[in-house]
């Protein structure tokens, strides 16, 4: 489960803690300013030799003694520079672009990245060259940067990015899809000379802008971000991306190496990848920082007139008609030139931080479909363990002999596992040694609140007694965990239960604003709480007795079906008796289902505390342990257990058509789930034989497991709700701690601070931790500035607040270590996995987020989804092949996010992700789980509800539960049925499968009234059929725009048999004349077809060439290196004789007869069209008409 920091190690193992911080800056360095002032200025003299930064800062004395090693040092490097002035990652790209552009560089002429850059050596440089060495704030033509309480707070010129128009491909090496804007050769190799001399003014260093002589330089910054997951048999794989950015522009440095980590000094021989054979991909990319290319007109970079241009250049702007006009008019833009050599290279024409973070991103997915075997996913992702609460008192055997999966245990079996780190105490119990609050206990325990004890009988006859303490985790030898908690709403503590095993969630192919982080959000901030009240309390209980005695129960199926247990038996859990009071038109007879109605309904809640708390002693007497204080000499209306106050829960689930909350009350049991982040935005995967991973059991017809990987270190929030004081708890308390990276906040000062805390009523709606933070602000003379959560950056005219406020997070596993560590325990300790095994987590659900906006003109009509719905595999390509998505706070605009919501990103054909996603999920047994953020329907909003309610409720069902095939037998899920509407045929049943009314069985796992989504909102078409109508037409329309680009294109013929397929029924309603539903159609998303097809054999034989190569290519690079006489101090200290005999030894495996089907068999391989695409001809597209142009959005 453990991953960055340690790279997919168990999180037992031990980690290199000053490596991390240097790499990641967590924990944070203890240097104060003026020591990290004087570290900086002694950089700077060194990289300047006019530099006058130790003079400026007040370290004239530490310059004055290290005088002669700063000269040394100039003076080698000078010399250094007459051999070989770039470290070994520029050195490839410039041999690439060297070569690729031969044909338009001007004779003689050569690409030569920037040599004498400032490097960032470490995390944490860039964030102190960010800002002046004396004072809070600097102002530049594209960022305002501010020293805040909190950290730094950077405003860019955009406070957002736009995806329109914006990417920009260089023509030559591999084909250029309709989306993309085409760049002839010469047009690129003029703005990358522009992009490598950016102007003087953007080269001043922040740091030194007060200083007696300013530093100005262009900073590089080397990234090491990962590719592919750890695996078991393969380790995990990164790529190297070397960064540079003009002075003024250090914070998207400071930006992507608290994302991506530092990867250190590049000419260093530990930092360069082609001596990492184990871990380096065998990819390269580079991103140069060039605002200033908006500035250039088309004339200046090359493009033709108006009547010397193609048609395809006239329709895509790539000409000028007056020699004024602004490369594409002005606006921000990247343009990248790759191939299928490995090295990709982008010139990034804006300083908005998400354009950085995504062009990493879109270098990993380059890397990705070059290497085979991996995905990069635009996806978040969670481990949800179910969690609950068992009041005072809880009985571990008693337990274990209710649900199955708790038996069959042993004590010593459990310390047989952790014997590498616990430590065994003679009472009977152990102690682990990387966290001692973390106890093992036997299964045999009781838990009590009343006593403050955990206690248990040991084999020898002997009892052990402990204190039972907040600080402690208990863990039994099923992995499952107890501990006892403060309930947030009351004066007392309860014990919770957390289960061993949880649901892994992963969220790809999720548009913007689609709830990618709202999946692995707690739910905590969103419970309410407050009293149980009673109408009544004499007729109130005698309607509860009535309830409790009746033997209507036993008669209730409409089948006829007998069940005569009582309701306060033992054998009956909580869970059956909410399903067999919530009344059901399919299950329950007519009679039974009125007498449930003619109940009020505040006196079910009461029903299931005492069937909760009930204990067979009670007899008929459950009415003494319930009660209600006097007031005013009369019975009050608020009911009490064992004289304690009971607080009910309670969750919104969206909102009604007044924009009123619908709340719902929680179970008494129910806590929300224990959250483990795996992914957030950015993620790597690879699909594993099932054979490597031999503790899970494959579900269905699976013979393949995906894995993935998150590859940021902290992620760059959009908290939607921290305008709303006390909403986001979380935002509050992220923004209120040190070391905060902050972007479009307005900048507040002290007098601010002051009438924020004086105006207490408002005041006061904050959490306690940003009441914190302005109280300090209110206080503080230094820093000038802060920032509240609640104010948002003013932009535009009039001046009105960002909707789009981020700021960088620090990843939740990684500020609560222990939780992560206890969670990979008790999952160890359930599956029985040695501490020298990995403890893989595969993917249960894959369930993707799409982002509905209200109907209206100028949107999509979208709202045609009801909570959760389930696509099959052709249905489900067919929507995220399409990515259709409405308005969202991060960017401009609304329509298709273009395939699997990447098309912004990826600047290879779409078939090949497509491509390999569709072979992972027939290989994994995975298919399309959905759930919407904003409408549900064309009157109701549930904003991100049901993303946050999901995870709960998939958490608690069993795996089988989980199968769509068993729900679909069941009637938990129906497929949506074409219709005919106005003489047409509405072809609904593109929409796949959506939840029933019956699926409420799975809702009362969370509330007490299960019935949280009518008639309504399960059937869209009941707020308008003309509407739902005119929705799927819309839907189904945008889907034939998007295909009939892969013909336009021609990407189509790169497809695989079933994307060919599917993409032909898209664009043409049929595929040889077969339709969607034809039997042949549907047989060739199956892994019976998949396993014995040729096109996936060549997919496999493919993947062994790719492996074969890269191992090729590391001996031959690392034999090279290893017999330079110069370089025997750095074979010698990296051991890389043992790297060149593992990278020989690599090679000879990969180069096995066998490799294919004892090694390849079960992953996704690699796409066979990638070589075929190098070798096309580029005249085709040159000449194809486009009705669109820029991104691949559709109105």
């Amino acid at each position: 489960m453990g991953q960055v920091p340690t790279h997919g190690q168990s999180s037992t193992a031990a980690v290199d803690k000053v490596a991390v911080q240097r790499k990641y800056g967590y924990p944070r360095d203890e240097l104060d300013d003026a020591e990290k002032a004087a570290l900086i200025s002694m950089m700077l003299a060194v990289h300047d030799e006019g530099s006058t930064a130790c003079e400026d800062v007040g370290s004239s004395a530490l310059m004055h003694l290290a005088r002669d090693l700063v000269l040394s040092y100039h003076e080698k490097t000078r010399l250094l520079a007459t051999i070989h002035g770039e470290p070994p990652v520029a050195h490839r790209v410039e041999a690439f672009l060297n070569a690729h552009l031969a044909e338009v560089l001007a004779e003689g002429e050569r690409v030569s990245l920037p040599s004498n850059t400032l490097v960032l050596p470490a995390h944490g440089v860039a964030r102190a060259l960010s800002l002046p060495a004396r004072r809070d704030h600097v102002e530049s033509p594209m960022v305002s940067s501010y020293t805040v309480l909190q950290g730094v707070l950077h405003n860019p010129l955009h406070d957002r990015r736009t995806t329109e128009g914006s990417f920009h491909v260089a023509e030559g090496g591999l084909p250029i899809t309709a989306d993309k804007l085409r760049v002839p050769k010469g047009v690129f190799a003029n703005l990358l000379r522009a992009a490598l001399s950016p102007p003087a003014d953007m080269t001043l260093l922040p740091f030194t802008a007060d200083f007696q002589k300013p530093v100005h330089s262009v900073v590089s910054l080397l990234l090491r971000p990962v590719v592919g997951p750890a695996t078991g048999r393969w380790a995990e794989k990164t790529l190297e991306i070397v960064c540079y950015a003009p002075g003024s522009l250090v914070s998207n440095l400071d930006f992507l190496e608290s994302i991506f980590g530092n990867a250190g000094d590049p000419f260093l021989p530990e930092n360069d990848a082609a001596l990492d054979p184990e871990h380096w991909s065998g990819h390269t990319g580079c991103i140069i920082l060039a605002p200033h290319l908006t500035t250039l007109t088309k004339r200046e970079v090359g493009l033709p007139r108006w009547e010397d241009a193609t048609p395809l250049q006239r329709t895509q702007g790539m000409c000028w008609r007056k020699e004024d006009e602004r490369y594409n008019g002005g606006n921000p833009f990247k343009v990248v030139c790759r191939t299928a050599e490995g090295v990709y290279v982008t010139l990034l024409a804006d300083n908005y931080y998400g354009y950085s973070k995504k062009e990493v991103k879109s270098q990993i997915s380059y890397a990705c479909n070059l290497a085979g075997v991996y995905e990069e996913e635009h996806s978040g992702g969670a481990i949800a363990f179910p969690r609950y609460s068992y009041g005072l008192e809880v009985e571990t055997g008693t337990e274990a002999s209710r649900w199955p999966h708790l038996a069959g245990y042993t004590f010593a079996d459990a310390m047989e596992l952790c014997r590498p780190f616990a430590s065994l105490q003679r009472e009977g119990y152990a102690i682990d040694r990387n966290y001692p609050d973390v106890l093992y206990v036997p299964g045999n325990c009781r838990f009590s609140l009343i006593t403050h004890s955990v206690e248990w009988d040991n084999p020898d006859g002997t009892n052990t007694r402990l204190k039972i303490v907040p600080s402690k985790v208990y863990i039994l030898p099923s992995g499952f965990k107890i501990q006892m908690e403060k309930h947030p709403a009351a004066p007392a503590w309860r014990l919770l239960g957390t289960e061993a095993v949880g649901v892994r969630l992963h969220k790809p192919c999720t548009v913007s604003g689609g709830g990618k982080s709202e999946l692995s959000k707690s739910i905590s901030g969103h419970l309410m709480y407050g009293p149980l009240f009673i109408a009544d309390p004499e007729k109130d209980f005698a309607m509860v007795d009535a309830i409790l005695n009746s033997d209507r129960y036993m008669s209730r199926f409409r089948d006829g079906a007998q069940d005569a247990r009582p309701l306060l038996a033992a054998d009956r859990t909580l869970g059956s008796v909410i399903k067999m009071v919530t009344p059901s038109a399919d299950d329950f007879t007519d009679e039974y289902n009125a007498w449930l109605a003619s109940f009020p309904p505040h006196i079910w809640p009461i029903v299931f505390y005492v069937k909760r708390f009930y204990k067979p002693e009670w007899a008929d007497d459950w009415r003494a342990h319930f009660s209600m204080d006097m007031v005013n000499g009369r019975y009050g209306n608020e009911v009490k257990f064992e004289n304690r106050k009971i607080m009910a829960g309670f969750l919104r689930v969206g909102f009604n058509e007044a924009g009123l909350w619908r709340t719902y009350k929680t179970r008494i049991d129910f806590i929300p789930a224990l959250k483990v982040q795996t992914e957030d935005d950015i993620s790597a995967s690879a699909t594993v034989p099932a054979a490597w991973v031999p503790h899970v059991k494959p579900a269905g017809g699976a013979s393949a497991f995906k894995m993935s990987s998150n590859c940021e270190y902290r992620l760059f929030q959009r908290p939607d709700d921290c305008v709303h004081r006390g909403l986001d708890a979380q935002c509050e308390s992220d923004l209120a701690g040190d070391g905060n990276f902050l972007c479009n906040f307005e900048p507040l000062k002290r007098k601010d601070a002051i009438e924020l805390v004086t105006d207490t009523c408002d005041f006061e709606l904050f959490t306690p931790p940003m009441q914190g933070l302005i109280r300090r602000a209110a206080a503080a003379s230094t820093p000038e500035y802060f920032v509240s959560s609640a104010h948002t950056r003013l932009v535009g005219q009039p001046p009105r607040p960002t909707s789009n406020p981020r700021y960088l997070q620090t990843r939740p596993d990684v500020l609560s270590p222990m939780d992560t560590y206890v969670s990979e325990i008790g999952y160890r300790l359930h599956h029985r996995i040695p501490a020298d095994r990995p403890a893989a987590v595969p993917v249960d659900l894959l369930l993707i987020g799409r982002r509905i906006s209200r109907p209206q003109p100028g949107l999509p009509n979208l709202a045609v989804f009801n909570p959760i719905h389930y696509q099959e595999l052709p249905e489900f390509f067919a929507d995220v092949i399409c990515g259709m998505s409405g308005t969202s706070p991060s960017t401009t605009g609304a329509g298709s996010e273009g395939a699997l919501t990447k098309g912004p990103f990826n600047s290879l054909p779409f078939t090949i992700d497509v491509g390999n996603l569709l072979v992972s999920c027939i290989l994994a047994g995975l298919g399309g789980w959905s759930t919407p953020t904003g409408c549900v329907g064309p009157r109701f909003n549930f904003a991100h509800d049901v993303s946050l309610i999901a995870p709960e409720v998939f958490g608690r069902m069993k795996p089988e539960e989980r199968d769509p095939a068993w729900l679909i037998e069941r009637g938990y899920l129906k497929r949506v049925a074409d219709f005919e509407y106005e003489g047409r045929t509405v072809p609904a049943s593109r929409l796949g499968y959506r939840i029933t009314p019956r699926f409420a069985h799975f809702l009362g796992r969370v509330f007490d009234h299960p019935i949280v989504f009518d008639e309504a909102i399960l059937k869209p078409e009941k707020q308008g059929l003309a509407e739902f109508a005119a929705g799927v037409d819309e839907l189904v329309t945008a889907q034939r725009v998007i295909a009939q680009r892969y013909f336009d294109d021609d990407t189509v013929n790169f497809a695989c048999p079933p994307l060919k397929a599917l993409l032909y029924i898209m664009a043409r309603g049929s595929y040889e004349g077969k339709g969607l539903d034809h039997p042949d159609i549907r047989r060739m998303f199956t892994p019976d077809y998949l396993l014995s097809s040729d096109w996936y054999m060549a997919r496999l034989r493919r993947q062994q060439e790719l492996h074969q190569a890269l191992w090729a290519r590391n001996v031959a690079l690392l034999t090279a290196y290893v017999n330079e006489p110069i370089n025997a101090w750095p074979v010698s200290k990296l051991k890389l004789q043992d790297r060149l005999r593992f990278a020989q030894e690599e090679l000879a495996f990969v180069s096995r007869d066998d490799y294919v089907d004892k090694v390849l068999m079960g992953t996704i391989g690699a796409d066979t069209a990638i070589p075929a695409m190098a070798g096309v001809s580029l005249q085709r597209y040159c000449t194809v008409h486009h009705s669109q142009t820029g991104d691949c959005r559709v109105s």
